[in-house]
């Protein structure tokens, strides 16, 4: 990303007892999501990152290549970022090592010589690269 773009984004701004609205898109803005294998795994994602990190979830949108949330925090130590990772995070990973066992030539075919990530077979970083 351009360091323009970069200055150009929204930081994550957490103002206690105020609720937040969380979009996220997918890598490349493909529509990972139209399987309902994939917001299975995300619906599952969801539900652990709201234990873990004590927030309410009060709207949700499923779109094939992007996803809107509507969270409230139940603490004041509430970290945007931390809940976006533990949501994303899971449902990348299952889904890079899902695209490698039963569609391996796709990274390559969509993705140019690289594919989805050059990293190796489930880390973090090949997860991370589902979400842009």
């Amino acid at each position: 990303m351009h360091w323009r773009q970069r200055l150009m984004r929204r930081p994550d701004l957490h103002e206690p007892g105020a609720a937040h609205g969380l979009t996220f898109c997918c890598h490349r803005r493909f529509a990972f999501l139209r399987a309902e294998r994939t917001c299975a795994w995300l619906a599952n994602a969801i539900d652990e990152a709201r234990r873990e990190h004590h927030f309410l979830l009060w709207a949700y949108v499923f779109m094939p290549e992007h996803v809107h949330l509507l969270v409230w925090p139940t603490r004041p130590d509430f970290s945007v970022s931390r809940v976006l990772k533990a949501i994303k995070q899971p449902v990348g990973t299952k889904a890079v090592a899902y695209l490698r066992q039963h569609a391996p030539d796709w990274r390559a075919s969509r993705c140019g010589k690289e594919g989805l990530h050059s990293a190796a077979s489930g880390s973090q970083a090949a997860a991370t690269t589902l979400w842009r």
